[in-house]
């Protein structure tokens, strides 16, 4: 996972996402709130990553809660920017609060009304970056039915510092590559599709069949990825 490092205030890549996503919370008749502080809250960090840890977080939020709200906050502790999102979903069960953070181990959620699909690659994914970026990442919450909370701390500089050089990286093969990729899974076509475009892949995601092949039959394309249970 290259990091593309710089200087950044870590409030715009956030409070982006968050009015991102308000649609989709809108929809579910669920508020969704952020909070920031007065001061700016300077990171060495890659904006593209802390948008898409706080992205995968507000959708998580989302996806796992039925009514009530998420509220999304960013505040100083200490040396440290600490970013919250906290919801009043479905919760965790003390024993799998460490589970959720295993990559394709999506632990189940007791009276939970609808099923949980995808290769549970998110916050394995937000870990990942977090340690990238010398930070860590916390859940926490009371148990099922009583929502859950993440905290993602997230190291600060002072502002008289030099922002580093950002890194060139090798070359990548994938940037420019058209790739269609296909799967009823929406978690995974947001996460592995975010990851590929990251990585400057022009991609199209679709979760119909008949949607990609009708695609592929107008477009080019240079590589296809495709779920094979599809209906």
């Amino acid at each position: 996972l290259p990091l593309k490092i710089q200087t950044v205030s870590l409030r715009e890549p956030i409070e982006a996402i968050v009015n991102e996503m308000k649609e989709r919370a809108h929809a579910r008749s669920l508020a969704l709130d952020f909070e920031g502080p007065g001061e700016p809250l300077l990171a060495t960090a890659d904006p593209a990553r802390i948008a898409q840890m706080t992205r995968i977080l507000v959708r998580n939020a989302i996806r796992f809660t039925e009514q009530g709200a998420i509220a999304v906050r960013l505040s100083r502790d200490g040396r440290q920017a600490r970013l919250t999102v906290s919801d009043t979903g479905a919760g965790i069960a003390p024993e799998s609060l460490e589970a959720v953070f295993e990559p394709f181990d999506r632990p189940s959620v007791p009276g939970h009304p609808r099923p949980q699909r995808g290769p549970g690659i998110g916050l394995a994914l937000v870990r990942e970056l977090a340690t990238l970026h010398e930070g860590r990442i916390v859940a926490d919450s009371e148990g099922p039915g009583h929502g859950a909370t993440f905290n993602l701390w997230l190291p600060l500089v002072m502002p008289v510092e030099t922002a580093p050089t950002p890194s060139a990286g090798a070359d990548n093969p994938l940037a420019g590559m058209r790739i269609v990729l296909v799967d009823d899974s929406t978690d995974l076509l947001s996460s592995f599709g975010a990851l590929l475009g990251l990585e400057g892949a022009i991609v199209d995601t679709f979760d119909d069949a008949r949607a990609a092949l009708g695609h592929l039959l107008e477009n080019e394309a240079d590589l296809l990825i495709s779920d094979l249970g599809m209906p």
